[in-house]
């Protein structure tokens, strides 16, 4: 079993996003077949599993770009620290 600090950089992120789609799906077909039996939509439960979802993502690419910042900011204060020698 591989270790979560021995994947590539990136894969965590890419794993989640395909499970949360993985999730959507199945809920979806999930819901459609429950319907067709003749269950009332259940819109409440609908939007609740989406707005989770979508803020699950939301969330993976704040931490991603907050990561890309940092290392962005670091550089560009290393040039400047260079460049001016203090």
């Amino acid at each position: 079993m591989k270790r979560l600090s021995d994947a590539p950089k990136g894969e965590f992120s890419k794993g989640v996003i395909v499970l949360i789609v993985a999730l959507n799906v199945v809920f979806t077909a999930a819901v459609l077949v429950a319907m067709k039996f003749g269950v009332e939509e259940p819109t409440q439960l609908i939007n609740r599993w989406f707005d989770w979802t979508t803020v699950e993502i939301l969330v993976l690419f704040g931490i991603k770009a907050g990561k890309i910042g940092k290392d962005v900011f670091t550089e560009l204060f290393d040039a400047l620290k260079t460049k001016y020698g203090k």
